[in-house]
């Protein structure tokens, strides 16, 4: 593990990088982004405070059209869980 390792997972990632990461997570999955809005009015922790939930929605509205992804505070791992 590099200095730059340790030193970032002995700090909590802030929203704007994490949601960064998630962007670029989404782009590997060839989503376009374009097409999608973060929805604002939930909360963004999770409940312990070591994950930041991102909400995607289609911007414009049909069922299924949205999903989660879930950024881990300290390993910066990001996850994506499609909408049903």
């Amino acid at each position: 593990m590099s200095a730059d390792d340790a030193t970032r997972r002995n700090r909590l990632l802030g929203r704007e990088e994490a949601l960064d990461i998630a962007e670029r997570h989404i782009s590997e999955k060839d989503v376009d982004l374009r097409e999608y809005r973060i929805r604002m009015d939930g909360e963004e922790l999770s409940e312990d405070g070591n994950k930041w939930l991102f909400l995607f929605e289609c911007r414009e509205w049909r069922p299924g059209c949205h999903f989660l992804v879930i950024v881990d505070r300290r390993s910066a791992q990001a996850e994506l869980m499609p909408g049903e």
